[in-house]
């Protein structure tokens, strides 16, 4: 079987591509990146012919995607007519938690009304319609951590104050569901192996404060005078958390790192990236 991974030099990918190595498969790493072992595409338009693509190239980056001066919605379009044109048996495609909004308290489940409120948002949604049909697997993942993460991320950020007298963040009361990226890796494994096909919601399903997240992290650092500090106290509250009940049912996956346990790993062996 042949696997194509578009977007493989970033943070998922890296992970994906490197648990796909162990294993018997024929694997292009496609990257916009020049590196070596690695397929060189500057912009994703001539993808390799293979059985299954693990479309991850999208940027995860919500404030990148929304402030491109190139037209986001076109380049993704011309991407996904190109992606349509390779006929692939399968698409694993990476969307995100953000289709759902931040303003709701209760899990989501997959059946729920989605809405475009931003660029980033709009991107996800359509790619999602685009790749919905009876043998493609949709993933909306909640926020992920871990070796290699971005600097955007809340993780990476709290990471990099640890030394600090008081760690500061712009706000400590909004709620998130955070999964650990090798949890991540494994249910794309099972997309691979299982004829299941549709929207799968990808986190912990679990929320926890940002605030509580810090403490979390500083408790693993060992560092117990550390303070927390809101710097706008009076911003809209936001709250993420992901039903993880319909995968479960049809995939068999199940999260298995705590965040505790995640950022253990992360002390140990973990880096951020710039």
């Amino acid at each position: 079987m042949k696997i194509i991974i578009s977007g493989a030099s970033g943070f998922l990918g890296s992970h994906i591509l490197q648990m796909l190595q162990n294993l018997e498969y024929d694997l292009v790493a496609v990257s916009r990146q020049k590196k070596e072992g690695f397929y060189h595409s500057s912009n994703y338009m001539d993808l390799p012919d293979g059985d299954i693509l693990i479309h991850l190239a999208e940027t995860n980056q919500r404030n990148i995607t929304n402030n491109q001066k190139d037209d986001p919605y076109q380049t993704n379009k011309d991407l996904l007519d190109h992606i349509n044109s390779k006929k692939y048996k399968k698409v694993i495609y990476a969307s995100s938690a953000a289709v759902y909004g931040d303003k709701i308290t209760k899990p989501r489940k997959e059946n729920e009304l989605i809405s475009s409120y931003d660029e980033y948002s709009k991107i996800k949604i359509f790619s999602e319609n685009f790749f919905n049909n009876n043998r493609n697997i949709i993933f909306r993942i909640a926020n992920v951590f871990g070796p290699k993460m971005s600097k955007h991320n809340v993780v990476s950020d709290i990471i990099k104050q640890i030394n600090n007298d008081s760690i500061i963040l712009n706000s400590t009361e909004s709620t998130r569901d955070f999964i650990y990226v090798s949890d991540v890796v494994n249910a794309f494994l099972l997309a691979i192996k299982s004829d299941a096909s549709g929207i799968f919601n990808l986190g912990s399903g679990k929320s926890i404060s940002v605030g509580s997240l810090a403490k979390e992290i500083l408790a693993v650092y060992g560092k117990k005078n550390t303070k927390i500090i809101s710097k706008y106290k009076n911003l809209p509250l936001s709250n993420i958390q992901l039903d993880i009940t319909h995968i479960y049912n049809i995939i068999g996956w199940y999260p298995e790192a705590s965040i505790e346990t995640g950022i253990l790993d992360l002390k140990e062996n973990g880096e951020v990236n710039g």
